[in-house]
């Protein structure tokens, strides 16, 4: 008989491909609290927002031909628009607290011996903090895309905003949720950790969210397939269109949204992984520095004294 893996070690000096296996080895080990998470907590506000935003794009299909002579119709529906974005965000910041509070009783306990409903409470204090660095984030997004007007420079600066700030600043989750730091100090440590690894923190991004972008692209495949052919059977290709965007989009968009939260989690399992790796090489090269200093003190005490 084999014994049982042991425990993943999150607070642990990693390089890239280490950071994907101890990833991947932390969810399979809590797989069941993950899932049941995602699925209790995050799927109803994702297949709500899937929902409203379903019924925003039937409405729009339906009132298509009328949006040039009555342009009040597309304002009537952006209420639905609204509901949806909003149970959106909802969702995606309890996927967060769900995951990361999960990684924070993984530091603590054995896998397997705290619940779901454990992991959101461990993280659920940090809601407002992490509500207030995606509020941040989301201006700091809308501010660059208007600076992306103006010619050449606004594109370098969306790009470095986008790319460099983001990745820097990816961490403060995992430090809000996994430390217990105030919002400033969790995006002054993001940033701090980022610095001496920024490419492979772009790359432990850039690939986990490219898995699970391809991997949730895969759930759009029968719906493009059932709208295509639609397109080629139809007679009027505007009711072919109609026709596709009617309780099929809505259904589609609700598993979708379900579906992208349960692959999100890889990602994010990556982030608390990545924080921990980059937690104990800062604290190692802190150890280090401090030792060093001691040693450098004894041999100036010991010159002084010959």
């Amino acid at each position: 008989m084999q014994p049982p893996p042991l425990k993943v070690d999150i607070r642990q000096d990693r390089d890239l491909g280490e950071v994907f296996n101890a990833t991947f080895a932390f969810i399979r080990q809590n797989l069941g609290v993950l899932v049941k998470g995602v699925l209790f907590f995050v799927a109803p506000l994702a297949a709500l927002s899937g929902l409203f935003a379903g019924q925003y794009l039937n409405n729009l299909f339906a009132t298509m031909t009328e949006l040039d002579t009555n342009p009040s119709a597309f304002l009537a529906m952006l209420p639905l628009l609204g509901l949806g974005v909003l149970f959106s965000i909802a969702a995606w910041l309890l996927l967060h607290l769900v995951v990361l509070g999960t990684v924070k009783l993984h530091e603590k306990h054995e896998p397997g011996v705290f619940s779901p409903a454990e992991a959101l409470k461990a993280a659920l204090p940090y809601f407002w903090p992490l509500l207030g660095f995606f509020t941040l984030l989301g201006a700091g997004f809308m501010v660059s895309i208007m600076l992306n007007f103006i010619p050449c420079l606004g594109t370098v600066l969306w790009l470095v905003g986008i790319v460099y700030v983001g990745a820097r600043l990816s961490l403060t989750p995992a430090a809000l949720v996994l430390d217990g730091n105030g919002l400033a100090d969790a995006m002054r440590q993001s940033w701090t950790l980022v610095s001496p690894a920024f490419w492979q923190t772009l790359g432990v991004l850039a690939l986990m969210f490219l898995i699970a972008a391809i991997l949730g692209g895969l759930f759009s495949v029968p719906y493009q397939i059932f709208v295509q052919v639609k397109l080629l059977t139809a007679t009027d290709p505007m009711s072919a269109v109609q026709d596709a965007g009617s309780v099929w989009m809505t259904a589609y968009l609700m598993l979708a949204t379900v579906a992208q939260q349960l692959l999100y989690v890889l990602p994010l399992a990556g982030i608390g992984v990545q924080y921990g790796n980059l937690s104990e090489t800062l604290g190692q090269a802190g150890l280090l520095d401090r030792l060093r200093a001691f040693s450098r003190e004894g041999e100036s005490s010991g010159e002084g004294s010959v």
